[in-house]
């Protein structure tokens, strides 16, 4: 799993669910009250992330 900063007040995390799908999930306010906001199979862009050829 890798985790990148999306801004001040998000994170974003990449990896991979119980049955080996990729998916992404943006969390809010990371270091005070946390929550996910976003959830999704992983996209192209957040793959090519976890791969480390790019950063967000």
């Amino acid at each position: 799993m890798r985790l990148y900063a999306l801004d001040d007040n998000e994170l974003v995390a990449i990896g991979p669910a119980r049955n080996g799908e990729l998916l992404e999930i943006v969390l809010a306010d990371p270091e005070d009250d946390a929550r996910v906001i976003h959830a999704m199979p992983a996209r192209r862009r957040f793959i090519r992330y976890l791969e480390g050829r790019e950063k967000p």
